[in-house]
């Protein structure tokens, strides 16, 4: 083998086959030509129906095939993300998988008490320390609501002990398109105006449609508010097979992909290249209670579908993994967010988010999330393969040790050790002997030492005390009133 051969060998999942894709793709434009969807925003309306969209009872619009293709075609196929440093931090583009939590969870599991409860502001902050910490995570959502305060202004406060917390970037929700502009104008003042901002976007807003088909008016003036400032924005979509989507997969799969679809079209038609991040998250229901899953097989099919259907459209993706149905931290919950998180990691998805939910959604878990880093680390790990090249082959070393020799003392390994092996910090390999004299701990213990440790010890980078002071205004500002 010539030594300018060399490859990286890397595993890849690719679900859907071109006729699979195509298959999808048409049954959404039928959808969307057929059936519509309900717009309830008159503005939105009236510039599809004066793109050529048949409109029928005010809202209801049905939207001709080539809208969808131009759409598509002038979305962005890569979105690059910065830090609260104005650093680049996150490039959305291809396979490049990165990891954060997620949002607006009611409840937390306290590792501190072991007690579930509502969530609160102080909650927020010590989620965002954890994840500022934590090498695997690359932004971060607040993980939490701050019950104490009013809701209608809640989700301004998340926002500021997020950025005042971490310096990486954040994706983040808003109560209304009003509190929203709060936000954007905090992130302005944090980079040094808008045109600084827009240079180096270092926040990603989320907000979806409701399943099946409609697109409720504040979360379409939140989409064109982003789509006018330039801010990146999820607009994505939740199915439920057999509760808002059919029972079949194929039939929630085109659904969603309709769906998505629309919203595409809605931000485009606004601003041609607006930069949007549109995907679907697809489950199944639990036939037993009616409940929404979150880390079912279904669940991971159908996600692995969508990044299939993305890649078609070239678009960059929100998946989500490092969550289980459990109500605690055991083992159901390392079964279910390891096996979601090394099939997302082999997809390929951009954002992958919601990394450290329990209970179906609900409730915030810092185990979990502690925990969910080791297991992200080994994905990456595996996501990465291996160099294949005359070097890395080592011919001539094996040749020179021979058939009896080891490896041990040889400098290749001293070389090449650090490069090839994935070392864990919680998942324990040592011997029996050794690990009863250090305890006898589980991985669930290990983790908890290390959340208390960092609660305890970790310092993120602060925010000018002053541009903390005017962030404050702003989050008091209640648009509600």
């Amino acid at each position: 083998m010539p030594r300018d051969s060399g490859r990286r060998v890397q595993p890849k999942v690719v679900f859907l086959n071109e006729e699979d894709v195509g298959a999808l793709h048409s049954a959404a434009l039928a959808i969307l030509e057929r059936t519509g969807v309900i717009l309830q925003h008159e503005e939105a309306v009236e510039r599809l129906a004066s793109a050529g969209c048949a409109v029928s009872e005010g809202q209801r619009v049905r939207i001709p095939g080539h809208l969808v293709e131009e759409a598509v075609h002038s979305a962005p196929d890569s979105i690059a993300i910065y830090n609260r440093k104005a650093e680049p931090a996150l490039l959305l583009e291809g396979r490049k998988s990165y990891w954060g939590p997620g949002s607006d969870t009611p409840f937390i599991f306290d590792s501190l008490s072991g007690q579930r409860r509502q969530t609160c502001l102080a909650d927020v902050r010590k989620a965002t320390a954890l994840v500022d910490h934590l090498e695997n995570y690359d932004f971060m959502m607040c993980m939490g609501v701050a019950h104490e305060l009013p809701q209608s202004i809640a989700d301004k406060y998340h926002f500021v002990e997020m950025v005042a917390n971490t310096t990486k970037p954040l994706v983040f929700t808003a109560a209304s398109r009003e509190n929203l502009a709060d936000i954007y104008q905090m992130a302005c003042s944090i980079a040094g105006g808008e045109a600084a901002f827009r240079q180096n976007r270092f926040i990603v807003h989320y907000t979806e449609p409701i399943a099946p088909l409609i697109h409720p008016r504040d979360s379409v003036e939140k989409l064109l508010f982003c789509v006018e400032h330039d801010i990146p924005v999820i607009y994505t979509s939740a199915t439920t097979a057999g509760q808002n989507g059919p029972a079949t997969l194929a039939g929630s799969l085109a659904l969603s992909n309709a769906r998505i679809l629309s919203g595409l079209v809605i931000g485009q038609l606004a601003r041609p290249g607006a930069r949007m991040i549109v995907t679907m998250h697809i489950s199944s229901m639990d036939p037993r209670n009616g409940s929404h899953t979150y880390a079912s097989p279904e669940h991971v099919i159908g996600q692995a579908a969508a990044r299939s259907l993305a890649d078609y459209y070239g678009l960059p993706t929100f998946g989500r993994a490092g969550t289980t149905d459990s109500k605690v931290p055991d083992q159901q919950a390392a079964f279910e967010a390891g096996y979601e998180i090394l099939m997302h990691a082999l997809c390929g998805e951009n954002l992958i988010h919601d990394v450290g939910y329990i209970e179906s959604g609900l409730t915030a878990s810092w185990d979990m999330l502690v925990m969910c880093d080791e297991f992200i680390g080994a994905a990456k790990r595996v996501a990465k393969g291996f160099e294949l090249s005359e070097e890395t082959l080592a011919l001539d070393l094996i040749d020179g040790v021979g058939p009896q020799g080891h490896f041990m003392a040889e400098r290749h390994t001293a070389e090449n050790f650090r490069k090839e092996f994935w070392i864990p910090e919680l998942i324990d390999r040592s011997n029996f002997d050794k690990w009863q004299a250090e305890g006898e701990t589980s991985l669930l213990d290990r983790t908890r030492d290390k959340v208390r440790e960092i609660l305890e010890s970790h310092q993120p980078e602060p925010l000018d005390a002053d541009l903390q002071g005017h962030l404050a205004e702003l989050a008091r500002k209640d648009n509600s009133k």
